[in-house]
């Protein structure tokens, strides 16, 4: 069952563990936005480093707090998507920040442009760490070809439209990395996507998939093979292709 409030045309969803020292810039960015009809649901789990206090004091009524042990990061969504009220859901990281204070004001203009028929928005995401600076850009256009072989889209900072959860259901725990791309998959080769070519998001790079890239490549190879959508022959060189990519980066770097 999920919620309904139609004062609010945007729920940001943030899953948050032990992670007191970043969260308030990932909520700062938020509070400075010029678009301010958002709701920001966090779900925590169980944290020890003083989140709930963090996130009290900044007495924002927007932002709505709950804490509970979760089995990991797609439960955790899960339980934030059936609370939120937005017509659009986007999902942040605890260390990430949104671009620019115009950025969601940019990012609905451009749904509300794309009228009713417009089921996802995406853009771009930069990587950055506190020590080297910018990193590397990535986030494509929605192409249900390069879907089946990657998930090309960026998913940090994108506007899903809220009624997709109504229709395919909840992300799938059964995976740690590639639960997003999993739902992405099932959203299937009729979705309707816009594409922002700009950065939305900068994320932090010690993320789940980004620091353990051998199992995020076994799952998505994993969410192909099961895709009735997805050639098994594909799913099977993809994983090839990505072991071989994975193991020439290793040496490159090794002998750099």
């Amino acid at each position: 069952m999920m919620s309904v409030d139609d004062g609010v045309r945007l729920s940001i969803v943030m899953a948050t563990y032990n992670c007191a020292s970043e969260v308030g810039d990932a909520i700062d960015s938020l509070q400075q936005q010029s678009f301010e009809n958002w709701e920001l649901i966090i779900q925590d789990n169980r944290s020890e480093d003083g989140v709930a206090a963090k996130v009290a004091g900044l007495a924002d009524r927007r932002i709505k707090f709950n804490s509970e042990a979760d089995s990991g990061i797609y439960n955790a969504w899960n339980k934030a998507v059936r609370r939120c009220c937005g017509d659009w859901i986007m999902f942040l990281g605890a260390d990430d920040r949104l671009s620019n204070p115009d950025v969601l004001a940019e990012m609905l203009s451009i749904a509300e442009l794309c009228g009713q028929r417009v089921d996802l928005v995406s853009g771009q995401v930069q990587f950055y760490n506190a020590k080297t600076g910018a990193g590397r850009t990535y986030g494509e256009p929605w192409s249900w070809r390069r879907i089946k072989n990657m998930h090309c889209i960026a998913h940090p900072g994108a506007l899903f439209r809220r009624d997709l959860w109504l229709k395919h259901g909840l992300f799938s725990e059964e995976y740690k990395i590639a639960g997003d791309y999993e739902f992405t998959v099932r959203l299937g080769k009729n979705v309707s996507a816009c594409y922002v070519p700009k950065v939305i998001v900068l994320m932090g790079d010690e993320g789940v998939s980004s620091s353990n890239k051998v199992q995020s490549l076994f799952e998505a190879s994993k969410v192909q093979f099961r895709a009735k959508s997805i050639s098994k022959v594909r799913s099977i060189c993809n994983l090839v292709l990505g072991c071989f990519l994975i193991l020439a980066r290793k040496f490159t770097k090794n002998f750099a």
